[in-house]
């Protein structure tokens, strides 16, 4: 439909990632695989240099316990990566509140589902 053609004349490079999508960086979105029409997330590329550091902790990880390093080592490189990883939750949860619930704001029942999915999220 008309959405759709505005969504994909819209299309400009990222200006963090370089890719040729909507990018939540210039407020636009990534459209959702499920449906062009009805959903769209925002790109999240610019948080790969993070995970993938987060990723190379977790190998470190793995080797100080190969290599039977000293516990209280081990427990601080732990810490690192879960501190790493709450910033990373943090960073994906605020765009998801500034992005995703406020435009459900505009379609009521869309907001009170929004609002219960980071309700579960939280809890878990």
């Amino acid at each position: 439909g008309a959405r759709l053609s505005a969504v994909k004349a819209a299309r400009s490079p990222c200006v963090l990632c370089q890719r040729q999508h909507l990018c939540v960086c210039d407020d636009f979105y990534l459209p959702s695989a499920k449906s062009d029409l009805l959903m769209s997330h925002p790109c999240h590329t610019h948080l790969l240099p993070n995970l993938r550091r987060i990723e190379g902790q977790m190998r470190g990880i793995a080797k100080m316990v190969e290599d039977e390093k000293y516990c209280i080592d081990i427990l601080n490189q732990i810490k690192a990566v879960r501190n790493s990883l709450a910033t990373v939750e943090g960073k994906i949860l605020q765009t998801h509140l500034k992005a995703c619930v406020r435009d459900s704001l505009e379609a009521t029942d869309d907001f009170d589902a929004k609002v219960e999915e980071v309700i579960k999220v939280l809890k878990r």
